[in-house]
């Protein structure tokens, strides 16, 4: 399964619905609503038919019927009048620098004249620290407004948004820790990847990767996985489902060895549900910030101790 692919065979399918709505926007009922998000797999299909011929490359059925899934349902909720298209530019722009941030490694590599042979383990999480602070100063840019309001928000009611927070958190981390459980009862082969790679990297350089997953990670993803999505979703159900499944599936997809690993989305999703919904009942961006990077930078810290305390 290729997560371009994937992309591809969505970015194909909603762009007629795209053109259409920012042509004429017009809402339907449900049913009429699922029909035509039906009608419009066409085009992708076709697309993808011309391509394939055209190559001579093999049909990959699993990317396409998640691809296919994926574009249904986004334009299921753009028929019904769902969709915030008047921001959908500005999420999509954040969502793509969040795919195409590493590009940016480009400068350090060569600057530094850095090849495969001195590309060690430590010099990649100085790399990502790169890219991902280019990543978070530039979101935080596009989003000032709303992280100020935010902030301003969170010092002066304090205490209410952080009882708030730190309950839909709670829910979020014991469904991470039962559906982990689960998947350890049920599959004990599946293989947490992601979580693996970012031992791998504490574990060279343990500081270094506080502040990458514990403190810029955050920032990123809640900016990316709920914010930019929130402004695009109008329908809070759909809205905290389509983040935290999405969240969820990309911590594994980059990683996955085997099908049995994919249940490891569900941890994942569970968390990023309830910083989903946390955002839907705080309307602020700044409070699953602060839990997220609360939850991270704990375990990191706790893997950091632990290691010590082994060595």
């Amino acid at each position: 399964m290729t997560i371009e692919l994937i992309l591809s065979f969505f970015l194909v399918g909603i762009l007629p619905t795209c053109l259409l709505f920012y042509s004429n926007a017009k809402s339907y009922s449900k049913p009429k609503s699922a029909i035509l998000s039906f009608l419009f797999l066409i085009f992708p299909c076709v697309v993808f038919f011309f391509y394939y011929k055209t190559t001579g490359e093999s049909p990959q059925a699993l990317d396409i019927i998640l691809g296919s899934i994926l574009c249904w349902l986004f334009n299921w909720q753009a028929f019904q009048g769902k969709i915030g298209f008047d921001k959908l530019i500005k999420s999509a722009v954040v969502i793509a620098l969040f795919f195409l941030s590493s590009f940016v490694q480009i400068i350090p590599i060569s600057l530094f004249h850095i090849t495969s042979s001195n590309l060690t383990p430590a010099v990649e999480t100085y790399l990502t620290l790169f890219s991902d602070t280019f990543l978070a100063i530039v979101l935080i840019y596009l989003y000032y407004d709303d992280l100020k309001k935010g902030i301003l928000e969170l010092k002066k009611n304090f205490n209410q948004l952080f009882d708030v927070s730190f309950r839909y958190w709670f829910l979020g981390f014991l469904g991470m820790m039962g559906s982990n459980l689960l998947i350890q009862l049920v599959a004990p082969q599946a293989v947490a990847g992601n979580e693996q790679a970012v031992q791998g990297m504490i574990d060279v350089s343990p500081w270094i990767m506080l502040i990458c997953a514990g403190i810029l990670a955050p920032i990123i993803e809640e900016i990316t996985f709920r914010k930019a999505f929130q402004d695009i979703f109008r329908s809070p159900t759909f809205f905290v489902l389509a983040s935290g499944i999405v969240f969820g599936s990309l911590h594994v997809v980059f990683a996955w060895e085997s099908f049995y690993d994919f249940l490891y989305i569900l941890p994942y999703a569970s968390l990023g549900t309830s910083f989903a919904y946390m955002l839907h009942k705080t309307k602020n961006i700044t409070s699953s910030i602060m839990m997220h990077i609360l939850h991270n930078s704990m375990i990191i810290l706790l893997s950091i101790l632990t290691g010590m305390i082994i060595r």
